[in-house]
């Protein structure tokens, strides 16, 4: 495994899952007056800088993963995971924003009508951000299948969305030696993280401490699974061109 990138990569997304976190605490609890009267021009550059952050970040992780499945163990530095992950980075960004969506879409019902009705609130900013975030993850194990394979066959295979999405049904991920207890595993481990966080008092030395803890393992554990997937639909390309090379030598 590539230590060092992998590291790189989950320590900055943690910080930026981290901060955004706060950004919204922060802008959630002013009132209308006070947000009138918050400066433009800070927001306005605090907002470009969180967006080229995450740009770099996705096409970090994006060089990461296509390099891991054509080259393996070779290491790479930041700027060639920059440079491989460039080609990827509009696909994947219209992905995970239809993702979202989907999720979004899954899980409004849950929080509304079964938060509501738990916390006897309307309001859905009345019920505890923990839970909020655990119906997001069901949300997300509900769309296991395109969540991992979509970016795979992108990845792999140089798809559109579109094209992955045609042809991931194809695919079965049980298939995968021990994927799929591998990622029950791993969205309990986020689960457990995200509780164990949600029991913090907000802004509280304790309640930062475990929110890194969280996104650091809501990070590793979707890079980890991600890579698992894309390195299998890449063995299968493999396998793929050796028979169609066999049959053509035969030929």
């Amino acid at each position: 495994m590539r230590w060092p990138e992998v590291m790189l990569i989950v320590v900055l997304q943690a910080a930026l899952m981290v901060f955004s976190d706060e950004l919204v605490m922060t802008f959630g609890a002013m009132t209308p007056s006070e947000s009138a009267r918050t400066p433009f021009w800070p927001n306005f550059f605090l907002g470009v800088g969180l967006i080229a952050y995450m740009v770099v970040i996705l096409k970090l992780y994006l060089g990461f993963l296509k390099s891991a499945a054509t080259e393996g163990q070779t290491p790479r530095q930041p700027m060639e995971l920059l440079r491989i992950g460039q080609p990827y980075f509009i696909r994947i960004l219209v992905f995970r924003l239809l993702l979202e969506f989907s999720v979004y879409l899954l899980t409004i019902p849950i929080i509304s009508y079964l938060g509501g009705a738990i916390w006897k609130v309307q309001d859905v900013s009345k019920i505890p951000v923990w839970f909020i975030q655990l119906t997001s993850l069901f949300g997300m194990l509900l769309l296991m299948k395109p969540f991992f394979l979509i970016p795979a066959r992108i990845l792999v295979y140089e798809d559109t969305v579109f094209q992955a999405l045609s042809v991931i049904w194809n695919y079965r991920l049980a298939r995968i030696e021990h994927f799929v207890p591998l990622a029950l595993g791993g969205f309990g481990v986020v689960a457990a993280a995200t509780l164990l966080n949600g029991l913090a008092t907000v802004k509280t030395p304790m309640y930062y401490v475990l929110s890194g803890i969280h996104h650091l393992v809501f990070s590793l554990v979707f890079l980890w699974l991600t890579l698992i997937v894309v390195l299998w639909v890449q063995e299968h390309l493999e396998t793929l061109q050796a028979q169609a090379g066999e049959g053509q030598s035969k030929e």
